[in-house]
């Protein structure tokens, strides 16, 4: 990802603050980075990535977040959680909508795709090839110009979030400032929950 990232710099730079055009760099991004994991047959991941970036010409100093899967970021600011990513899952109304609309048939409450829990990701090749529904399209958040109020990202996968809220989550970052201490908090506090039963990846940026 980081590598395909700064290759395709020049079109991000070149968006300017065009949603359009960034939402069609994120999924040129994305579909890049899965054609390069089409050997991984049955082996698959979420993805979120967070950048920060000053826009050409205005020096504006701006946020966004493009994901699949159900690892979720947050921006703290002015010491509230803002959501910057949406989950894929096959039980969300939007998803099930998308799956619906492309002529794939859900039955009623199903949770998986394929034996998957998630309904977007990187890799899952064989999912991908039944035409299932799973897809790696990202989900791209609105564009942030960043400012005094903005103080932290909160970047964390499933097994954090299953056990702590995105605003208890941004308490505690502000709570405890440095970044490393507030990420080993957040991941001790979702390791020592009965309510975890996933793995645990957490990062915190400190803005």
């Amino acid at each position: 990802m980081p590598e395909v990232l700064v290759k395709r710099s020049p079109q991000l730079l070149a968006a300017g603050d065009d949603g359009a055009l960034l939402e069609a760099f994120w999924t040129a991004l994305f579909e890049e980075v899965d054609g390069d994991l089409k050997t991984f047959e049955y082996e698959g991941a979420t993805g979120t990535v967070v950048l920060l970036w000053r826009l050409p010409g205005s020096g504006r100093l701006v946020l966004q977040a493009a994901n699949v899967g159900d690892s979720t970021a947050f921006l703290v600011r002015g010491g509230e959680a803002l959501a910057l990513t949406e989950d894929h899952k096959p039980t969300l109304a939007s998803e099930r909508r998308r799956i619906q609309g492309m002529g794939i048939h859900l039955e009623e409450g199903q949770s998986r795709l394929n034996g998957l829990a998630v309904s977007r990701a990187f890799g899952d090749a064989f999912a991908k090839e039944m035409q299932c529904g799973m897809v790696v399209t990202p989900f791209v958040s609105p564009l942030y110009t960043l400012t005094e109020a903005d103080t932290h990202v909160l970047v964390a996968s499933d097994g954090l979030w299953d056990v702590v809220s995105g605003s208890r989550a941004a308490d505690l970052a502000v709570a405890l400032g440095e970044a490393e201490v507030a990420a080993k908090k957040l991941l001790k506090t979702a390791v020592d929950s009965s309510k975890c039963t996933d793995n645990v990846t957490v990062i915190v940026a400190r803005l």
